[in-house]
């Protein structure tokens, strides 16, 4: 188990504070608010400058989720690749998307019949915005294919 997502749903006001009891309002809200989700404190403005840059080390992982739980991805979805801090991943850090090949059936010179795995396929970039100890959080740049769970990610140029 890597962690728990969590997923921002909006901003609420506390009205009036009582010992056990507090009274709020939503003053924004970005997805549904249900009963039971949890609260936590809104963290201070943060301003971070990103440079884009390649990793110096050789960096390889996967896509392993796309915000909102859709199946693929394209340019300017968000996802989540299974490296973080402890791999050497930094904010800035550009990685290239690669898909796996398909496989192919043909006939050999002699009539048999054969498979074969296309080469990976480069698929687009994407850039890092936010790192963890062990998954960060990214930008998919550009993506001249659909961008799906479990797409390899490397150095741009890697594959």
């Amino acid at each position: 188990m890597l962690g728990f997502e969590v997923i921002y749903g909006g901003d609420l006001q506390v009205d009036k504070m009582g010992d056990d009891i507090q009274s709020l309002h939503v003053s924004r809200i970005a997805e549904e608010i249900q009963i039971g989700d949890r609260l936590i404190k809104a963290p201070k403005a943060l301003f971070v400058s990103y440079v884009p840059h390649e990793p110096e080390s050789e960096i390889k992982g996967k896509i392993i989720s796309i915000y909102n739980g859709v199946n693929s991805a394209a340019e300017y979805s968000n996802v989540v690749i299974n490296r973080g801090q402890r791999d050497g991943v930094e904010v800035g850090h550009v990685f290239g998307i690669f898909r796996k090949g398909n496989l192919i059936e043909f006939k050999t010179a002699d009539g048999r019949t054969r498979k074969a795995a296309l080469p990976m396929e480069n698929s687009g970039k994407l850039f890092v915005y936010r790192v963890f100890d062990r998954v960060s959080y990214a930008l998919v740049l550009n993506s001249s294919l659909p961008v799906s769970i479990g797409d390899t990610i490397a150095p741009p140029e890697a594959e």
